[in-house]
């Protein structure tokens, strides 16, 4: 029997967009795994619907496989509300360490509990400030009134307007022509993602303040997984693993080599923030990190403070 598997995306398809990296690799793997029983059809582009949708899908068993930012499940479970918590882990290297903990694997194994199966994290990088042309950030103090989207998390609007600035939840598909009209003045994103949707063309100022280390979720519908052969299930599950990896060190590279030309060459106004202990000590000042901390949980706290 050959199962055909449906994933679904939000990113428009492009070779160095982490989400394209990893369904490539993904799909790769797995119709080798199960020589060709299991074939994974991908629909890039917000294609099938929005990504609390795309959720919403794998719970009801209508698609296998979707992608998206740890935020995004702030609406289902708060087992990774962790993961958008600006200025929670100090680097890469340490939310790398991070994702092979058992901390973690305790977290995502409760995601089976609302019907998802979870594949893993990764790491995307830093997330960063973009804006159109009159309102670039240089500091802490150009953040003030901006109206900026963030994603739809009570953890992340709070901490954008300890900032300064207004925060403007807006579905993703909705930015561009937001940007472009004035509805908001900016908003963060990862530079891959900033690159691959044109964000530049009506946001070219990109601030590089280090926000947040954002995680992408690789989800599975529990449903669908349940339905498949266990030695299916498995080169699913390896083949996740080893996509998760291969797309984390492929962004990782592309973000700070040739993302950084492409930035150049597109004409992009790119503010280093080397310091950005201000905006650190506006959500300390703020109450930010112990209004949070149940919710980020004393687990992932601790392992933050050992490691």
């Amino acid at each position: 029997k050959v199962y055909t598997l449906h994933a679904a995306y939000m990113v428009a398809e492009d070779p160095n967009s982490q989400h394209t990296i990893k369904f490539d690799k993904f799909k790769e793997l797995v119709e080798a795994g199960t020589d060709g029983h299991v074939i994974i059809e991908v629909h890039p582009g917000g294609e099938l619907g929005t990504e609390q949708e795309y959720i919403e899908m794998l719970q009801n068993g209508e698609l296998a496989f979707t992608n998206v930012a740890s935020s995004v499940l702030s609406g289902f479970t708060d087992a990774i509300t962790f993961a958008d918590c600006p200025f929670l882990f100090r680097d890469q290297d340490q939310v790398r360490e991070f994702l092979k903990s058992d901390v973690l694997k305790a977290r995502l194994d409760t995601f089976e509990e609302i019907g998802l199966v979870s594949l893993g994290l990764s790491s995307v990088g830093d997330r960063n400030f973009l804006t159109v042309a009159d309102k670039p950030i240089t500091c802490l103090a150009d953040m003030k009134d901006l109206k900026l989207r963030t994603m739809q998390t009570e953890i992340q609007v709070e901490a954008v307007e300890m900032l300064g600035a207004q925060a403007t939840p807006l579905a993703y598909t909705e930015c561009y022509q937001s940007m472009q009209t004035g509805v908001i003045d900016g908003m963060e994103n990862e530079v891959d993602t900033y690159l691959a949707m044109r964000f530049y063309e009506v946001a070219p100022n990109y601030t590089k303040a280090g926000w947040l280390q954002l995680m992408h979720a690789f989800l599975a519908s529990k449903e669908i997984m349940d339905s498949l052969p266990e030695e299916y299930q498995q080169v699913i599950l390896d083949a996740a693993a080893e996509a998760n990896e291969y797309s984390t060190v492929k962004g990782i590279e592309y973000a700070q080599g040739a993302a950084q030309d492409e930035l150049e060459a597109a004409g992009v106004n790119v503010i280093e923030i080397a310091d950005n202990s201000e905006f650190k000590q506006a959500l300390e000042d703020g109450g930010f990190f112990d209004k949070y901390a149940d919710l980020i949980g004393q687990d992932v706290l601790d392992w933050v403070d050992a490691n």
